[in-house]
């Protein structure tokens, strides 16, 4: 498993390939460009321009992943800490046809489960994750 968290690749397709692997299943939380802040001075405008640099860049390395997990996250910002919850739902839902699929493949011998975790669907039966941060 790579993660990368966005610092240098915000889906890094192209490492995880180099590295070896056959099936990439990239993930963007990546912002929504949808939402224009207002720009008060020089560190907002830089900000802005990262933000639509990183989406940019992550639009274009999904393209190369085999599956993509998109959560529905717009409409949350990355300092919604206290939305941990309705975070977490949106990830397990669009993850959920992607772990099926890839149990199919696996049972029809497309993939070998060597590469998949050791129970991909674990977080489908977790408790309630419990998330804190302080901001």
């Amino acid at each position: 498993m790579l993660i990368d968290g966005a610092v240098v690749h915000g889906i890094p397709v192209d490492v995880a390939r180099a590295e070896g692997a056959d099936m990439v299943v990239g993930v963007d939380v990546g912002a929504c460009l949808c939402h224009q802040p207002p720009l008060k001075d020089g560190i907002d405008i830089l900000n802005r321009a990262m933000e639509i640099m990183n989406s940019r860049l992550s639009n274009y390395n999904a393209r190369s992943a085999d599956r993509l997990i998109a959560p529905d996250v717009k409409r949350f910002g990355w300092t919604d800490f206290h939305c941990a919850e309705e975070l977490i739902a949106a990830g397990r839902n669009a993850a959920r046809p992607i772990c099926q699929e890839l149990a199919r493949m696996v049972r029809r011998g497309s993939i070998t489960r060597k590469w998949l975790p050791a129970d991909p669907f674990r977080i489908f039966r977790s408790h309630k994750a419990r998330v804190t941060a302080d901001v």
